[in-house]
């Protein structure tokens, strides 16, 4: 009996003195596998920048690293504001309060590898805790100048998932008496804390984004949630159908902006128009709108792809057609003007459109971005709701025969005036546009596409109103899932907003040099466009510039201007999309072509 315990003991002492060089084909001494563990770790650490930007929360130790077997490492701290668990496995913070220092913490490391012991130092800033913010009304938080620490309390009636790129989320947190707020970007390590029915004290700055107001998590030391209670009773749904039915001048941006991030209900929502939606075996790929009347008030329901309550009525949204009348519930939304994120809908009848109501929609819904031309050129002769189109000129610069546009260049500039007829059986209604036919005196060497060039006269906020072919510079330029975008809470720029992986605008029969893009972001240039003429794809060059302006929510902007350069002038049809893969929109203030 002793003689196979002795037996079992050397066994186990091999096992461990020979472990670092267990891995067949590892032919690293153990002193070597150390070295590379150390500086992986150092790698991780120089990446997680916790010296740099300092920590607020507990976080994760390294215990082992991939590819290198057989080494042990341990960690210990010289300041209590980190400890080091039993399993050694989290950093433990304790933030200083916010009339101390910040904490300046040193962590040892200690790596093993049989007989080789080697330490390393670790630097960490424990961030200490903000000054407390009193609380105030949604009210108060919205009048406030953005960049203002604010803090509310309230219960957690949405959020979206969980954004595995960027690893944070968005949620929308109701005050217990009156308003609510939007959460943005907040952390991954605050999902649970911020889960639908906690109620919650959330301490952030204070943004708003196109109208909608906002806390955003940009800056550590003053980002905090509370959770006060979980799995609390949701607020009831407030019915705001007369308010938005009655809103002066039946205009929703002037519906009260106390219904944003709050429980909100529309009964006999009639709809007008649904936007195609791609849904994947089941699964909704990408946002999309619901237009309707509430009264005489257009509204907006948007069903987002990134809330699951609302994404999983996508196929429900898809089968309603104009003049369904529906009682949708969700949370109050806002994109310069109020919108609905539905968690509900139930159709409660129909109720057919007249033919002057159609026309009247489909005058209000036609797009038409033709601003200056220099070659003939096709008019749209449809509309929605089986809306026909037909056009006059009122000068000869511009000859209408059904849907061609015959264009006579003289030398100078001439400014016409084309009208648009919209008919369905007896009904009609018109609308004019102006259109410039360049003068042969003009020396145009690029061709430019910003929003006011391509989307002139367009103020809707979904992509499909953008959706189409225009007009610039003589050329035909076909948008996809492209929209106009006026961010003047942010870098105070007009812009083309690309829909994540999926705008596209195409130059048709275009001579090509030379293309320079210019876009900015909050976030690190990468391979966000692709670019494409014929059936080569081009290899852009990146310059980067700090704008030395930030967003409401506190976050820096850069400008990159993206270059490709050709060889030789290639003929052909230019594409740039935004690039699969890449998450979030793309914002473009100019594309030059040369």
């Amino acid at each position: 009996m002793k003689k196979g315990k002795l037996l079992m003991a050397f066994a186990a002492i091999a096992l461990v003195l020979t472990g670092c060089n267990k891995d067949k084909g590892d032919t690293r001494t153990p002193e070597q596998k150390v070295d590379a563990a150390i500086e992986a770790v150092r790698n991780d650490w120089k990446a997680g920048k916790y010296a740099e930007d300092g920590v607020i929360e507990d976080f994760a130790l390294m215990t082992s690293v991939d590819g290198i077997s057989g080494v042990t490492i341990t960690y210990t701290s010289d300041n209590a504001a980190v400890r080091i668990s039993e399993d050694n496995k989290t950093a433990i913070v304790t933030r200083p309060e916010h009339d101390q220092s910040d904490a300046l913490v040193t962590l040892t490391a200690n790596f093993v590898c049989e007989k080789v012991s080697k330490d390393t130092k670790l630097g960490v800033m424990v961030l200490k805790k903000a000054a407390p913010v009193d609380e105030t009304s949604v009210a108060e938080i919205q009048a406030a100048k953005d960049g203002t620490v604010v803090s509310m309390t309230g219960i957690v009636v949405g959020r979206s998932i969980l954004d595995p790129k960027f690893d944070n989320f968005t949620a929308y947190v109701q005050h217990a008496t009156e308003g609510g707020l939007y959460i943005y970007r907040a952390p991954g390590s605050d999902y649970d804390k911020l889960a639908v029915g906690n109620q919650v004290k959330v301490t952030g700055t204070k943004g708003s984004y196109n109208g909608l107001v906002q806390i955003a998590a940009s800056t550590k030391e003053t980002w905090q949630v509370e959770v006060l209670a979980e799995n609390q009773t949701l607020p009831e749904y407030t019915d705001i159908t007369s308010a938005v039915s009655s809103v002066e001048g039946n205009d929703n941006s002037k519906v009260s902006t106390l219904f944003q991030s709050t429980l909100v209900q529309l009964t006999g929502f009639r709809v007008t128009s649904v936007e195609q939606a791609t849904i994947v075996d089941g699964v909704l790929d990408g946002s999309f709108n619901v237009l309707g009347m509430v009264g005489n008030t257009e509204t907006m329901i948007r069903v987002k792809d990134d809330i699951s309550e609302s994404a999983a009525l996508a196929s429900t949204f898809q089968g309603f057609t104009a003049g369904d009348v529906l009682t949708v519930k969700g949370v109050g939304d806002w994109y310069n003007e109020f919108q609905l994120v539905p968690f509900s809908v139930e159709k409660t009848g129909n109720e057919e459109f007249t033919d002057q109501e159609k026309v009247d929609m489909a005058k209000e819904s036609f797009s038409f971005n033709t601003s200056s031309v220099t070659a003939d050129f096709k008019l749209p002769v449809t509309a929605d709701h089986g809306v026909t189109v037909s056009w006059s000129s009122n000068n000869a610069a511009i000859a209408v025969n059904d849907e061609n546009a015959t264009v006579t260049r003289g030398e100078e500039d001439v400014v016409v005036t084309l009208t648009a007829t919209f008919t369905l059986n007896d009904a009609t209604a018109t609308k004019t546009y102006e259109v410039t036919v360049v003068g042969t005196s003009s020396v145009e060497t690029s061709t430019v596409l910003t929003r006011d060039s391509l989307f002139a006269g367009i103020t809707e906020t979904s992509y499909a109103a953008y959706n189409g072919d225009h007009v610039v510079n003589g050329y035909t330029v076909t948008t996809n899932q492209v929209m106009g975008q006026n961010n003047d809470k942010t870098a105070n720029l007009d812009a083309l907003q690309f829909q994540a992986e999926k705008g596209t605008i195409t130059v048709k029969n275009i001579s090509v040099t030379k293309v320079t893009l210019i876009t900015v972001s909050t976030f690190d240039y990468d391979n966000n466009f692709t670019f494409q003429i014929g059936n080569q794809t081009l290899t852009p060059t990146i310059s980067t510039r700090d704008m030395g302006v930030t967003n409401a929510g506190g976050y820096a902007f850069n400008e990159y201007t993206v270059t490709v350069t050709l060889d030789t002038a290639t003929l052909g049809d230019l594409v740039i999309s935004k690039t699969v893969g890449t998450k979030g929109a793309g914002y473009v203030p100019s594309i030059t072509i040369e």
